[in-house]
C-alpha cells in the first residue's frame, strides 16, 4: 500500500517537471511515507529521516502517511520541513508547486494560471490537515521505468477494529475509488505498455462496500475483464471475510487474466487469540475457506499474515496456531512479531516477554520455509507464465514472476522483453527457484 502510494507520488512530481535520482545521488527533495503499524516501522521512518537530515542537511525533508498521522510533533522533531497526515498527503504535490519550493513544470497553454494564493508551507500543512481527502483523489501508481508492473491504488481506510491494529485510527473509515475511474486507469496503464497492474488498498476486498448500492470486488473484476488487451491482474490480499465463493469462481475461470495468487491475513490459528484479536472468523472457517481455494484453484499460490507473540498468547495457544499451520495447504507466511501501538486495546493487555516473541517469529519462520520449498516442489515440471523484471548482465540470468507468484532465475543471453515468456519450472536450491525457456 505505501509503496503504492509513493510510487503515484513520483508520477505526479515527474509530471510536474521533476527528476527522480537514485538514492546514492544527492536530491533538492527527500519525501518519506512512514509507517507506523509497528513500533519498529515507527522506529525506522524516524532513523531514516535524521539520517537524510544529516547528510543532506540543504534539502527538503517532507514526511508524510502513517506516522506523520500518528506523531506528527514526533515527525517535526525528526527535522522534517514539511509535515502532511494521510488526509492531506495527496495535496503534497499542488502544494510544494504553489509554495514555490520546487519549480512548476512550464505549462503549454496561452492563459494565465488560476489566481490561487497558497500560504506558506506551514500554514497549508495545517489547513490540509483538516481537510478530509477522499481515496479517489488517488492517482495511478506506476512500479518503475520498465513499465513491467504497476500498483493501483483502488480502497483506503478500514471500518474494522482489531484489537491490535492502529490503522482505522490513522487511515480513516472505508473509501473505493469509483469503477469507472478504476476502469480508465486500469486502460491507462495498459496503453502504457503496462504488463501486470496490482490492485493494492488497506481492506482491498471491502471494495465497493461503501457505495449506493454497494458493489463488491468481484463486480470489479467482471467488469476489468471486459476490457480488451487487460493486463495480467493481481490482488494484494485477501480478507476471509469477503472471501466468497462468487470470488473463488471468477479467480478459478480467469486464471490467465487474474493471478492465482492470494494473501490471506490469518493473524493467529488459535480461536483464544482470534476472540482476542477481534477478528470475525475462526479457525475452522479459515480451513474451510483455505480447502475451498486449494479445490478450485489447486495451483494457487497461497500466503498469510501471521502475528508472533499477541499479548496473552500462551504456550499452548501458540502450539494451536503453529500445528493449525502445518496442515494447512498453503505456499508461504508472512510473520511479524508483536509490536505494541499505543492507542489500541491489546496495548492493555498482559505483554509477552521479548524473547518469547523473537523465537516464536522464528519458528514460525522455520515453518515458512517448509512451506515454500514444498510449494516449489509442486510445481517443478510445471509450463508457467515469466513475466520479466530485472535483469543480471554479469551473470545472465533474468529474474521475474510468474502468475502464481514464484521468483523464478531463468539463464538467457539477452535482456528479455517487457512480454510474458512461457518457463519450465525445473529445481530449488537454497529456496531459489530455476526454470528454463518451453521449446
Amino acid at each position: 500500500m505505501n509503496a503504492a502510494e509513493i510510487e503515484s507520488l513520483g508520477q505526479a512530481l515527474t509530471d510536474a517537471g521533476l527528476q527522480i535520482v537514485p538514492w546514492e545521488e544527492k536530491a533538492d527533495l527527500y519525501i518519506i511515507n512512514g509507517c507506523a503499524v509497528t513500533a519498529q516501522a515507527a522506529a525506522k521512518t524516524r532513523q531514516l529521516a535524521r539520517r537524510i537530515k544529516r547528510e543532506h542537511p540543504s534539502s527538503l525533508l517532507a514526511l508524510v502517511g502513517c506516522y506523520s498521522t500518528a506523531e506528527p510533533q514526533e515527525a517535526l522533531a525528526c527535522g522534517a520541513d514539511l509535515v502532511l497526515n494521510n488526509l492531506a498527503k495527496d495535496d503534497l504535490v499542488e502544494l510544494l508547486l504553489h509554495s514555490g519550493l520546487i519549480p512548476r513544470a512550464p505549462r503549454d497553454t496561452e492563459g494565465e494560471c488560476a489566481e490561487e494564493v497558497y500560504p506558506p508551507v506551514a500554514d497549508k500543512a495545517s489547513q490540509s490537515a483538516r481537510r478530509e481527502i477522499s481515496a479517489t483523489h488517488a492517482s495511478v501508481g506506476l512500479a518503475s521505468e520498465t513499465h513491467t508492473r504497476a500498483l493501483l491504488k483502488i480502497q483506503d481506510g478500514c471500518n474494522s477494529r482489531c484489537s491490535y491494529c492502529i490503522i482505522p485510527t490513522l487511515r480513516g473509515r472505508e473509501r473505493s475509488k469509483p469503477l469507472s475511474e478504476i476502469r480508465s486507469a486500469v486502460i491507462t496503464l495498459r496503453d502504457r505498455g503496462y504488463q501486470e497492474i496490482v490492485l493494492t488498498g488497506i481492506h482491498l476486498s471491502r471494495w465497493g462496500h461503501d457505495f449506493t448500492p454497494s458493489l463488491t470486488l468481484t463486480d470489479l473484476l467482471q467488469t476489468l475483464l471486459g476490457i480488451d488487451h487487460l493486463p495480467r491482474i493481481r490482488l494484494s490480499s485477501t480478507e476471509l471475510s469477503d472471501l466468497d465463493e462468487g470470488l473463488i469462481a471468477v479467480l478459478a475461470s480467469h486464471a490467465a487474466a487474474i493471478c492465482p495468487h492470494l494473501h490471506i491475513p490469518l493473524q493467529s490459528g488459535s480461536d483464544s487469540i482470534l476472540k482476542k484479536m477481534k477478528r470475525r472468523y475462526n479457525s475452522e472457517q479459515f480451513k474451510n475457506a483455505i480447502e475451498l481455494i486449494n479445490k478450485y484453484i489447486p495451483k494457487a499460490f497461497i500466503g498469510l499474515d501471521v502475528i508472533a507473540g499477541f499479548p496473552t498468547e500462551t504456550d499452548s495457544e501458540f502450539m494451536e496456531t503453529k500445528n493449525f499451520i502445518a496442515n494447512l495447504n498453503v505456499s508461504k507466511l508472512h510473520c511479524f512479531t508483536y509490536s505494541m501501538r499505543k492507542g489500541t486495546v491489546a496495548a492493555s493487555m498482559q505483554q509477552i516477554p521479548k524473547q518469547i516473541k523473537k523465537e516464536r517469529t522464528n519458528e514460525l519462520l522455520e515453518l515458512s520455509n517448509i512451506k515454500y520449498i514444498e510449494f516449489i516442489k509442486n510445481n517443478l515440471g510445471n509450463a508457467l507464465s515469466l513475466l520479466p523484471e530485472r535483469f543480471d548482465i554479469e551473470n545472465k540470468i533474468a529474474f521475474g514472476h510468474t502468475e502464481n507468484y514464484l521468483e523464478v532465475n531463468v539463464e538467457t543471453e539477452n535482456k528479455l522483453e517487457n512480454i510474458f515468456y512461457e518457463i519450465i519450472i525445473t529445481e530449488t536450491k537454497n529456496a531459489k527457484v530455476f526454470g528454463k525457456f518451453k521449446v
